[in-house]
């Protein structure tokens, strides 16, 4: 499992969705919801 910031839209803690990594720096993950 990684960490990786995205918007939050409605979702809730615990929520297991998919993402798409748009773009990273040396420590962080940065992407788009893909599905819920």
């Amino acid at each position: 499992n990684k960490v990786v910031i995205f918007p939050k839209g409605d979702l809730k803690k615990g929520d297991y969705i998919r993402v798409h990594i748009d773009r990273c720096t040396s420590g962080t993950l940065f992407g788009k919801i893909v599905s819920l």
